[in-house]
Protein backbone atom coordinates (compact mmCIF):
# COMPACT_ATOMS: atom_id res chain seq x y z
CA UNK A 1 0.00 0.00 0.00
CA UNK A 2 1.70 3.23 -1.46
CA UNK A 3 0.63 6.80 0.26
CA UNK A 4 1.81 9.41 -2.06
CA UNK A 5 3.31 13.13 -1.56
CA UNK A 6 2.97 14.88 2.15
CA UNK A 7 6.17 12.59 3.05
CA UNK A 8 7.11 15.05 5.54
CA UNK A 9 3.78 14.43 7.48
CA UNK A 10 4.20 10.44 7.03
CA UNK A 11 7.42 10.62 8.36
CA UNK A 12 6.55 12.73 11.58
CA UNK A 13 3.66 10.43 11.97
CA UNK A 14 5.88 7.29 11.70
CA UNK A 15 8.12 8.67 14.33
CA UNK A 16 5.67 9.16 16.96
CA UNK A 17 4.73 5.99 15.90
CA UNK A 18 8.41 4.53 16.39
CA UNK A 19 8.28 6.12 19.82
CA UNK A 20 5.32 5.07 20.75
CA UNK A 21 4.33 9.04 21.14
CA UNK A 22 1.18 8.79 18.31
CA UNK A 23 -1.91 10.96 19.90
CA UNK A 24 -4.30 7.85 20.55
CA UNK A 25 -7.21 9.87 18.74
CA UNK A 26 -5.87 11.72 15.58
CA UNK A 27 -7.73 14.01 12.70
CA UNK A 28 -7.08 13.61 9.68
CA UNK A 29 -8.11 16.85 7.73
CA UNK A 30 -8.84 17.50 3.69
CA UNK A 31 -10.65 18.04 0.89
CA UNK A 32 -12.74 14.78 -0.31
CA UNK A 33 -10.51 12.47 -2.38
CA UNK A 34 -7.11 13.59 -1.29
CA UNK A 35 -6.26 10.14 0.35
CA UNK A 36 -7.32 10.40 3.54
CA UNK A 37 -8.67 6.87 4.25
CA UNK A 38 -5.39 6.05 2.51
CA UNK A 39 -3.27 7.47 5.07
CA UNK A 40 -5.05 6.26 7.73
CA UNK A 41 -4.48 2.77 6.37
CA UNK A 42 -0.58 3.39 5.46
CA UNK A 43 -0.62 4.47 9.59
CA UNK A 44 -2.35 1.23 10.65
CA UNK A 45 0.00 -1.08 8.54
CA UNK A 46 2.78 1.10 9.98
CA UNK A 47 1.60 0.67 13.64
CA UNK A 48 0.67 -2.92 13.14
CA UNK A 49 3.43 -4.57 11.23
CA UNK A 50 5.74 -6.95 12.77
CA UNK A 51 8.74 -6.52 10.79
CA UNK A 52 8.95 -2.19 10.21
CA UNK A 53 12.54 -0.93 9.10
CA UNK A 54 13.65 2.16 7.90
CA UNK A 55 10.10 4.08 8.00
CA UNK A 56 8.02 1.22 6.00
CA UNK A 57 5.83 -1.48 6.80
CA UNK A 58 7.39 -4.46 5.44
CA UNK A 59 4.19 -5.17 3.67
CA UNK A 60 4.61 -9.25 4.21
CA UNK A 61 3.75 -10.08 7.36
CA UNK A 62 0.26 -11.41 8.41
CA UNK A 63 -0.93 -8.04 9.88
CA UNK A 64 0.25 -6.22 6.63
CA UNK A 65 -1.17 -8.80 4.24
CA UNK A 66 -4.76 -8.35 6.33
CA UNK A 67 -4.99 -4.51 6.19
CA UNK A 68 -4.01 -4.42 2.37
CA UNK A 69 -6.93 -7.06 1.70
CA UNK A 70 -9.21 -5.27 4.29
CA UNK A 71 -9.25 -8.17 6.43
CA UNK A 72 -7.81 -7.33 9.99
CA UNK A 73 -9.89 -8.42 12.92
CA UNK A 74 -8.58 -5.69 15.07
CA UNK A 75 -8.85 -2.99 12.11
CA UNK A 76 -12.92 -1.73 12.25
CA UNK A 77 -13.61 0.99 9.06
CA UNK A 78 -16.63 2.89 9.97
CA UNK A 79 -18.21 4.78 7.00
CA UNK A 80 -21.65 6.43 6.49
CA UNK A 81 -24.48 4.72 6.30
CA UNK A 82 -26.04 6.63 3.40
CA UNK A 83 -25.35 10.54 4.40
CA UNK A 84 -24.56 9.61 8.14
CA UNK A 85 -22.65 7.18 10.77
CA UNK A 86 -25.18 6.64 12.79
CA UNK A 87 -24.80 5.11 16.77
CA UNK A 88 -25.62 1.71 16.05
CA UNK A 89 -22.34 1.70 13.74
CA UNK A 90 -20.60 2.41 16.71
CA UNK A 91 -22.41 0.68 19.27
CA UNK A 92 -24.68 -2.40 19.47
CA UNK A 93 -28.64 -1.98 19.54
CA UNK A 94 -31.29 -3.63 19.02
CA UNK A 95 -31.92 -4.78 15.04
CA UNK A 96 -28.28 -4.60 13.88
CA UNK A 97 -24.95 -5.63 13.33
CA UNK A 98 -23.04 -5.41 16.50
CA UNK A 99 -21.19 -1.97 16.43
CA UNK A 100 -17.47 -1.79 16.04
CA UNK A 101 -16.60 -0.22 19.16
CA UNK A 102 -18.25 -3.10 21.08
CA UNK A 103 -14.81 -5.25 20.90
CA UNK A 104 -12.75 -2.02 22.43
CA UNK A 105 -12.80 -3.59 25.87
CA UNK A 106 -10.93 -6.75 24.42
CA UNK A 107 -7.43 -6.67 24.15
CA UNK A 108 -6.30 -7.47 20.84
CA UNK A 109 -4.89 -10.75 20.15
CA UNK A 110 -3.58 -10.43 16.25
CA UNK A 111 -1.05 -7.62 16.98
CA UNK A 112 -0.77 -4.85 19.88
CA UNK A 113 -3.84 -2.51 18.94
CA UNK A 114 -7.01 -2.15 18.31
CA UNK A 115 -7.57 0.56 15.05
CA UNK A 116 -10.75 2.25 14.33
CA UNK A 117 -11.12 4.12 11.27
CA UNK A 118 -14.28 6.16 10.14
CA UNK A 119 -13.71 7.57 7.03
CA UNK A 120 -16.40 10.91 7.42
CA UNK A 121 -16.45 11.87 10.93
CA UNK A 122 -18.21 14.85 9.98
CA UNK A 123 -21.12 12.87 8.76
CA UNK A 124 -21.80 11.60 12.70
CA UNK A 125 -25.10 12.56 13.99
CA UNK A 126 -26.03 13.83 17.06
CA UNK A 127 -26.34 10.46 19.08
CA UNK A 128 -23.37 9.37 17.45
CA UNK A 129 -20.90 12.22 18.09
CA UNK A 130 -21.81 12.80 21.97
CA UNK A 131 -21.71 8.78 21.89
CA UNK A 132 -17.77 8.83 20.92
CA UNK A 133 -16.75 11.52 23.10
CA UNK A 134 -15.77 9.78 26.40
CA UNK A 135 -14.07 7.12 24.30
CA UNK A 136 -11.94 9.18 22.24
CA UNK A 137 -10.55 11.30 25.36
CA UNK A 138 -10.00 8.55 27.60
CA UNK A 139 -9.44 5.48 25.01
CA UNK A 140 -8.18 1.90 26.11
CA UNK A 141 -4.28 2.15 26.30
CA UNK A 142 -4.29 -0.56 23.18
CA UNK A 143 -6.50 1.66 20.95
CA UNK A 144 -6.01 4.05 17.96
CA UNK A 145 -8.43 5.74 16.57
CA UNK A 146 -8.01 7.59 13.25
CA UNK A 147 -11.43 10.03 12.23
CA UNK A 148 -10.96 11.88 8.86
CA UNK A 149 -12.90 14.31 7.49
CA UNK A 150 -13.04 17.61 5.15
CA UNK A 151 -11.68 19.75 7.79
CA UNK A 152 -11.70 20.54 11.58
CA UNK A 153 -14.25 23.08 11.78
CA UNK A 154 -16.42 20.18 9.91
CA UNK A 155 -16.93 17.85 13.35
CA UNK A 156 -18.07 18.78 16.49
CA UNK A 157 -15.80 21.04 18.52
CA UNK A 158 -16.26 18.70 21.43
CA UNK A 159 -14.39 15.86 19.08
CA UNK A 160 -11.77 17.88 17.59
CA UNK A 161 -10.33 19.05 20.80
CA UNK A 162 -9.93 15.59 21.84
CA UNK A 163 -7.94 14.65 19.04
CA UNK A 164 -4.37 15.64 17.49
CA UNK A 165 -5.03 17.45 14.10
CA UNK A 166 -3.03 16.25 10.92
CA UNK A 167 -3.82 18.65 7.72
CA UNK A 168 -3.26 16.38 4.15
CA UNK A 169 -3.17 19.18 1.64
CA UNK A 170 -3.64 18.58 -2.19
CA UNK A 171 -0.92 16.65 -4.08
CA UNK A 172 1.04 18.33 -7.13
CA UNK A 173 -0.52 17.57 -10.70
CA UNK A 174 2.76 15.35 -11.31
CA UNK A 175 2.87 13.51 -8.66
CA UNK A 176 -1.09 11.97 -9.46
CA UNK A 177 -0.37 11.61 -13.02
CA UNK A 178 2.73 9.32 -11.82
CA UNK A 179 0.37 7.46 -9.68
CA UNK A 180 -2.45 6.66 -12.06
CA UNK A 181 0.49 5.78 -14.47
CA UNK A 182 2.37 3.44 -11.74
CA UNK A 183 -0.14 2.34 -10.14
CA UNK A 184 -3.79 2.36 -12.27
CA UNK A 185 -1.38 1.54 -15.54
CA UNK A 186 -2.81 4.50 -17.21
CA UNK A 187 -2.27 5.73 -20.43
CA UNK A 188 0.72 9.28 -19.87
CA UNK A 189 -2.03 11.03 -22.06
CA UNK A 190 -4.75 10.41 -20.06
CA UNK A 191 -2.94 10.25 -16.63
CA UNK A 192 -1.72 13.75 -17.29
CA UNK A 193 -5.79 14.92 -18.21
CA UNK A 194 -6.80 13.10 -15.19
CA UNK A 195 -4.74 14.98 -13.35
CA UNK A 196 -5.18 18.31 -14.34
CA UNK A 197 -8.69 17.60 -13.72
CA UNK A 198 -8.36 15.94 -10.10
CA UNK A 199 -7.90 19.35 -7.93
CA UNK A 200 -4.95 17.78 -6.46
CA UNK A 201 -7.31 14.89 -4.79
CA UNK A 202 -6.17 11.05 -6.16
CA UNK A 203 -9.01 9.28 -5.41
CA UNK A 204 -11.14 12.09 -7.62
CA UNK A 205 -8.82 11.34 -10.42
CA UNK A 206 -9.51 7.47 -9.76
CA UNK A 207 -12.96 8.04 -9.46
CA UNK A 208 -12.71 9.47 -13.19
CA UNK A 209 -10.66 6.95 -14.79
CA UNK A 210 -13.05 3.94 -13.70
CA UNK A 211 -16.10 6.35 -15.10
CA UNK A 212 -14.19 6.73 -18.23
CA UNK A 213 -12.93 2.88 -18.39
CA UNK A 214 -16.63 2.43 -18.33
CA UNK A 215 -17.61 4.11 -21.10
CA UNK A 216 -15.16 2.96 -22.79
CA UNK A 217 -16.21 -0.71 -22.25
CA UNK A 218 -19.71 0.42 -22.99
CA UNK A 219 -18.67 1.91 -26.19
CA UNK A 220 -16.65 -1.07 -27.10
CA UNK A 221 -19.41 -3.88 -26.06
CA UNK A 222 -22.06 -1.94 -27.81
CA UNK A 223 -20.21 -1.85 -31.20
CA UNK A 224 -19.44 -5.49 -31.16
CA UNK A 225 -23.25 -6.30 -30.54
CA UNK A 226 -23.84 -4.36 -33.43
CA UNK A 227 -21.32 -5.82 -35.64
CA UNK A 228 -22.30 -9.04 -34.50
CA UNK A 229 -25.89 -8.70 -35.50
CA UNK A 230 -25.11 -7.51 -38.88
CA UNK A 231 -22.24 -10.09 -39.14
CA UNK A 232 -21.82 -13.48 -40.45
CA UNK A 233 -22.46 -17.02 -38.24
CA UNK A 234 -19.23 -18.22 -39.99
CA UNK A 235 -17.36 -16.36 -37.52
CA UNK A 236 -17.59 -17.78 -34.24
CA UNK A 237 -13.58 -17.65 -33.83
CA UNK A 238 -13.14 -13.96 -34.57
CA UNK A 239 -15.87 -12.40 -32.64
CA UNK A 240 -15.22 -14.95 -29.73
CA UNK A 241 -11.70 -13.59 -30.33
CA UNK A 242 -12.93 -10.21 -30.23
CA UNK A 243 -15.59 -10.56 -27.34
CA UNK A 244 -12.10 -11.67 -24.62
CA UNK A 245 -10.64 -8.64 -25.39
CA UNK A 246 -13.55 -6.18 -25.01
CA UNK A 247 -11.63 -5.14 -21.49
CA UNK A 248 -8.41 -5.66 -21.88
CA UNK A 249 -6.23 -6.48 -18.67
CA UNK A 250 -5.33 -3.24 -16.98
CA UNK A 251 -2.11 -4.93 -15.77
CA UNK A 252 -0.16 -7.72 -16.34
CA UNK A 253 -1.37 -9.07 -13.40
CA UNK A 254 -4.74 -8.20 -13.65
CA UNK A 255 -7.17 -11.11 -13.64
CA UNK A 256 -8.01 -12.28 -17.08
CA UNK A 257 -10.96 -14.34 -15.54
CA UNK A 258 -12.36 -10.54 -14.06
CA UNK A 259 -11.81 -9.33 -17.15
CA UNK A 260 -13.69 -11.49 -19.14
CA UNK A 261 -16.36 -11.34 -17.30
CA UNK A 262 -16.72 -8.39 -17.23
CA UNK A 263 -16.71 -8.04 -21.00
CA UNK A 264 -19.52 -10.28 -21.68
CA UNK A 265 -21.79 -8.56 -19.02
CA UNK A 266 -20.83 -5.38 -21.09
CA UNK A 267 -22.24 -7.44 -24.26
CA UNK A 268 -25.42 -8.36 -21.93
CA UNK A 269 -25.94 -5.01 -21.21
CA UNK A 270 -25.41 -3.60 -24.88
CA UNK A 271 -27.98 -6.56 -26.11
CA UNK A 272 -30.32 -5.37 -23.30
CA UNK A 273 -30.20 -1.49 -24.77
CA UNK A 274 -30.50 -2.87 -28.70
CA UNK A 275 -34.50 -4.12 -27.34
CA UNK A 276 -35.52 -0.26 -28.05
CA UNK A 277 -33.78 0.86 -30.83
CA UNK A 278 -33.84 -2.15 -33.24
CA UNK A 279 -36.04 -4.05 -35.50
CA UNK A 280 -34.31 -7.76 -34.39
CA UNK A 281 -36.78 -9.71 -32.24
CA UNK A 282 -37.16 -9.08 -28.97
CA UNK A 283 -37.34 -12.63 -28.10
CA UNK A 284 -34.04 -13.19 -29.57
CA UNK A 285 -32.43 -10.41 -27.81
CA UNK A 286 -33.92 -10.94 -24.48
CA UNK A 287 -32.29 -14.70 -25.10
CA UNK A 288 -28.70 -13.13 -25.77
CA UNK A 289 -28.94 -11.54 -22.55
CA UNK A 290 -29.83 -14.64 -21.05
CA UNK A 291 -26.88 -16.63 -22.42
CA UNK A 292 -24.58 -13.75 -22.02
CA UNK A 293 -25.06 -14.03 -18.42
CA UNK A 294 -24.59 -17.26 -18.07
CA UNK A 295 -21.26 -17.45 -19.90
CA UNK A 296 -20.58 -14.63 -17.56
CA UNK A 297 -21.05 -17.09 -14.78
CA UNK A 298 -19.18 -19.75 -16.29
CA UNK A 299 -16.44 -17.73 -16.87
CA UNK A 300 -16.36 -16.75 -13.03
CA UNK A 301 -17.18 -20.06 -11.83
CA UNK A 302 -12.95 -20.94 -13.44
CA UNK A 303 -14.81 -22.15 -16.75
CA UNK A 304 -12.56 -22.13 -19.72
CA UNK A 305 -12.43 -18.80 -21.33
CA UNK A 306 -11.75 -19.64 -24.94
CA UNK A 307 -14.25 -21.87 -25.09
CA UNK A 308 -17.25 -20.51 -23.02
CA UNK A 309 -16.64 -17.46 -25.57
CA UNK A 310 -17.22 -19.49 -28.32
CA UNK A 311 -19.63 -21.81 -27.28
CA UNK A 312 -21.49 -18.75 -26.46
CA UNK A 313 -21.11 -16.93 -29.68
CA UNK A 314 -22.22 -19.99 -31.51
CA UNK A 315 -25.42 -20.30 -29.39
CA UNK A 316 -25.91 -16.59 -29.85
CA UNK A 317 -24.98 -16.67 -33.69
CA UNK A 318 -27.81 -19.78 -33.97
CA UNK A 319 -29.93 -17.16 -32.32
CA UNK A 320 -29.27 -14.09 -34.43
CA UNK A 321 -28.61 -15.39 -37.45
CA UNK A 322 -31.40 -18.15 -38.24
CA UNK A 323 -30.95 -17.86 -41.98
Amino acid sequence: MTFYGNNRTVSMLNRFIDRQELPQSVLITGPSGVGKTTLALHLSMYLLCKDRTDGAACGRCISCLRIQSNEHPEVAIIEPDGELTKIWQLWTRSGHAPGALDSLSYRPVLGNWRVVIITAAHTFNDESANSILKVLEEPPPYVQFFLCTTSQSAVLPTIASRCFSVPVPPLPTQLIATMLQTDHNVEPSLAEELAKSSAGCPGRAIRAKDDTEVSIIRDRAAAWVSDFLQGSRNQIYTYAESLRGIVPKSSPDASSRQSVTKGIQAVADAFGKQLSSTTNSVDALMDCVALSMQAAHAVQRNGNQQIVTEALVAKLSKRCHRR
